[in-house]
Formats: structure tokens, sequence, C-alpha cells
């Protein structure tokens, strides 16, 4: 049986060149939402299971007409009856994971797609060796609608909380249902790589009072003796707060829970500090806190573990830098060195301990920039 890494193995699989121009060929496909490889299927009306099918088998119709090849073979039938030849078979060794291909038309980036991933003959090889694949056209929006109800009666309100916080401008998608521990997982494949590449505007600093209250909390995250605070400055960004408190709460909602950030501590350089506060933790510093655990940003729970790459910058007499932010470690897993940023079934990674990393700005706000000099 497979399990999630299959899924991670499709994602980063080979690179495919892609033509823009290609999209002239056939620009009447996705020429507006009234353009769908499937007919509509209004919710007043009753659908039976033959319904679902004959759509399925219109769709793979169509599907063929429009590109080089028919694609992957679809299930054709209803989505409980696809969960049940592939994730739920009476006999465990011949469960293998489901793979739901989303399509919509009207988003230019969904016949590049279809050309040139679902048409390429060493993915669907690929795919059919080791999936199911169910298909639906989520064009129209009764379609779409009815898409999320089947998805919510068979395969529960985790998987389909995960698909409906996919933005519909996003499609065309993969979402890989799984089956472990006695239920229904689902895992996004097709990432929208501004997930890991978006950068914060610049952020504004603020000196705190050594007298306030608010110094005092953030200083005693620092107990130790050898600890000789000069500075706390309170990081200010309201893009950047208002981008972290929307992906907390896409999470918190696939999680079920409210507890999907911490504080952690990230040490580094001054001169890093300056550019972290004016567009964000960028990709050229990974790897500067090591790659034991795979690329990423890296945090730790300790700030003694944290301080070990605040080095000191001599030009300021010695003085050292450290960052204490609100991270979202989501669902976390335990990481290794050849993980790499943009995973698709973790929100982080970890030591199992103290140290966390992730691979994206929307998952990371810093809160306090510290001057410090250390005395040992």
């Amino acid at each position: 049986m497979l399990h999630s890494q299959d899924a991670e193995e499709l994602n980063n699989g080979s690179d495919i060149e892609i033509d823009d121009s290609e999209f002239v060929e056939y620009e009447y496909v996705f020429a507006g939402p009234e353009k769908s490889l499937m007919p509509e299927l209004p919710l007043e009306k009753e659908v039976s299971e033959n319904d679902i099918r004959s759509a399925i088998e219109k769709f793979a119709q169509n599907f063929d007409e429009v590109y080089p090849t028919p694609g992957p073979a679809l299930y054709m039938g209803p989505l409980h009856e696809a969960m049940n030849d592939s994730l739920l078979d009476p006999d465990p060794s011949k469960r293998r994971p489901l793979l739901l291909y989303l399509h919509r038309n009207n988003t230019p980036s969904t016949h590049l797609f279809c050309k040139n991933v679902l048409c390429n003959g060493e993915i669907i090889n690929y795919i059919e060796s080791n999936y199911l694949v169910w298909a639906w056209d989520c064009t129209k929006d009764a379609n779409y609608q009815r898409f999320l109800l089947m998805l919510l009666e068979h395969a529960g309100p985790n998987v389909t909380a995960t698909v409906v916080t996919i933005p519909i401008d996003e499609y065309p998608q993969l979402i890989c249902l799984l089956y472990d521990q006695d239920q229904v997982n689902a895992i996004k494949v097709i990432y929208n790589p501004d997930d890991c590449t978006w950068s914060p505007p610049t952020s504004q600093l603020h000196i705190l009072n050594q007298q306030t209250d608010e110094f005092r909390n953030v200083a005693s995250y620092f107990t130790n003796d050898q600890w000789r605070i000069i500075c706390i400055e309170r990081i200010e960004n309201e893009i950047w707060r208002t981008t972290y408190q929307n992906e907390k709460k896409t999470i918190d909602e696939r999680l079920h829970s409210t507890q999907a950030d911490c504080v952690l501590f990230h040490g580094c350089l001054r001169t890093a500090s300056q550019e972290i506060l004016q567009r964000g933790f960028h990709q050229k510093i990974v790897g500067i806190h090591g790659t034991d655990y795979g690329d990423g940003f890296y945090f730790s729970t300790n700030p003694m573990r944290s301080h070990k790459y605040a080095l000191p910058d001599l030009s300021r007499w010695g003085e050292r830098t450290m960052l204490i932010c609100h991270v979202i470690i989501g669902k976390t897993h335990h990481g290794h060195s050849t993980m790499k940023t943009n995973r698709i079934q973790y929100d982080s990674v970890t030591d199992g301990s103290e140290i966390y990393v992730v691979s994206s700005n929307r998952q990371i706000l810093p809160e306090y920039r510290v001057t410090y000099k250390y005395i040992s």
C-alpha cells in the first residue's frame, strides 16, 4: 500500500517545459465559465448515480477531443464507489490512494496543466501504476457545490475543509486521498508557488521603554544572568500580520485547533535581521542555520539554541541580535536533511524537541528584535 510520500513524489516529478503560445490553439476551451467539459448538474435537481457516471464519461470524452491524449484512465463511477475500490478495498493489499483531479476551464493554467502534465506519458504511467483517478469539472458553480456535498458525505468534514480552503482561482487541483488510522485524509498535490515566495513590505520598528510591562514581558524570555539586554524593538507590519492571521485561520480550520502557532526564536546577524525586516525571510538565507532537518527557515523554542547563530557584531561592540516570532507550525513532521521546502503533507518539520522549520513568510510573524550582549 502507498502512503503520503507517493503524493510527494508525484508533486516533485520531472520538470515540464511550458510554452505560453500553446494557449492560442485551444483558447475556446477556457474562454469563459460557460465552457465546461462536464454537463451541469443543478443542485435543485435529483441526480442519480447513473447521472454522475454519465457526467464523468462526458468529461473524459471532451477531454480526449481537446487534448493530445486521453490522460490517465478515469474511474467511471460515483465518488463513493471510487473510494470503495481504492482506499477501502476489503483486501488491504489491494488498497491504493485515490487521486482526485478537479478541473476548472476558466483559469489560465488549466490548459497548460492538462496538456503538459496530465497528457505526459511518463506521468500517466506513474499515476496509473500507483493511484486510482477520479475527475470532476468544477467550472460550473453548481457542479463545484455538488462535488463538495459528495465529498462531505463520503470523505467527511476534515477532507472537505482541506478542499474548501483552496481558492477556486488556483484550480486545477490534484487532491490525494489516503486512508490511514481508520480515517480518510486529504493532501493537496499542486501548490501555488506564491505560497513560499511571497514577501512582505518593509517593517517599522518601535523601541520599547525599559520601564514598561511589555519590555519586561519580552525580557523574561532571557532569564540567564549572562544575558545583557541592550534594546528591544517592537516590529510593526500590518500587511504581514494580516497575511499571517489569514494563514493561521486556514490552518486552524483544517486542523480543528487554535493552537497551530507558538513563540519561537531566530538568532541571526544584525545585517540579516535588517534584510528580514525589509523584505521578509528570503530564500538566500536557507541553509545558514544548517539543513539537518531539510531546507527552510529555522526557529527554536529555546533562545540558547538560537543564540548560537546570533553572532556578535564587532562594529557594534559585540552586540548580538535575536528575533522573537510567532510561527505557525501546524501539522509537523520529524525532518531529515534531504527534505525540501514546499512540502505537501506537513506545515513544518521538527527535530522532535526544540527546532521547527517552515518555508513560507506567511507562517512567520516577527514580533520583536532583541539586541543583547552575552557575557560568558
